[in-house]
């Protein structure tokens, strides 16, 4: 007889309403990733931050939307979660205001740089060690960008 596996969920179901989008061309030195937002009314009032992770300490890294310019960032610990509204001082959006964005990225340096999407409630009493959301859920899979090291040659 095999065995059945059942599947449920404790807390509450939260949708899966994002999308990454690897864009990256052959060959290409810099990685272009497509963040997609999909409409949902259950999610509206809540707000959408994106997180990376490396995995290696001290991993650094410049990103920029399209049409702006690169900002450099440096993940000290490895294996641990950076807000990148927090990285790049901005505030997170609304998912009621979101839109469709495309972030390129580079690095010298070989890593993999995961990426994912999360939404939760904005955290009112922020200080410089606070979390910029609360109660957070996941609304994408995450995304692996692998970056590999660059020789140039002399």
């Amino acid at each position: 007889m095999l065995p059945i596996f059942l599947s449920g969920c404790s807390e509450v179901f939260m949708p899966m309403c994002v999308i990454i989008k690897d864009q990256t061309l052959l060959y290409s030195p810099q990685k272009t990733i497509t963040v997609v937002y999909a409409e949902d009314k259950r999610i509206r009032d809540k707000f959408t931050d994106i997180l990376v992770q490396a995995d290696i300490p001290n991993f650094t890294f410049s990103i920029a939307k399209e049409m702006t310019d690169f900002k450099q960032i440096v993940l000290p610990v490895e294996n641990q979660w950076y807000s990148l509204s927090l990285l790049m001082q901005k505030t997170p959006a609304s998912f009621a205001k979101v839109e469709t964005t495309t972030y390129i990225l580079k690095s010298p340096y070989s890593a993999n740089l995961t990426i994912k999407v999360i939404g939760g409630n904005l955290n009112e009493e922020i200080n410089d060690e606070a979390t910029i959301l609360v109660n957070t859920f996941d609304v994408c899979k995450e995304l692996v960008v692998k970056f590999e090291q660059t020789t140039q040659n002399t």
